[in-house]
C-alpha cells in the first residue's frame, strides 16, 4: 500500500509539469519560427547597418529595384531597430521553448 502512494504521487507531480510545458508540435513549431525570426532579423539588421555605414556598395541595386529612397538614414535606423526588435523576439521564442 505504501508503494502505491508513493507511485501516485510521482505521478501527480509529472502531470503537474506536463500542463505547463508544450506539446510536442506546438514546440517544434515555436522552434522553428523562433529560429526563422532570428534569421531574418539579423539577416535584415546587417543590411540596413550597410547600407547605413557604407551606402554606395548597395545604391546601385537598390535604385535598380525601385529601393532607392530606403537609403535615407532616418529609414534605415528605423529599419535597423526593427530588424533587431525582430532578432530578439526570435531569441525569446526560442529560448522560451527550450527553458519551458
Amino acid at each position: 500500500m505504501d508503494n502505491r502512494s508513493v507511485e501516485i504521487n510521482t505521478n501527480r507531480s509529472a502531470d503537474e509539469h506536463a500542463c505547463c510545458a508544450p506539446s510536442g508540435q506546438d514546440a517544434q513549431e515555436r522552434s522553428w519560427l523562433g529560429r526563422a525570426l532570428v534569421a531574418i532579423g539579423l539577416g535584415g539588421a546587417a543590411l540596413a547597418a550597410l547600407c547605413c555605414v557604407a551606402p554606395f556598395l548597395l545604391a546601385g541595386l537598390l535604385a535598380a529595384v525601385g529601393l532607392g529612397f530606403i537609403l535615407n538614414d532616418a529609414i534605415l535606423l528605423g529599419l535597423l531597430v526593427a530588424f533587431v526588435g525582430v532578432a530578439a523576439l526570435g531569441f525569446y521564442l526560442g529560448r522560451r521553448m527550450n527553458h519551458a
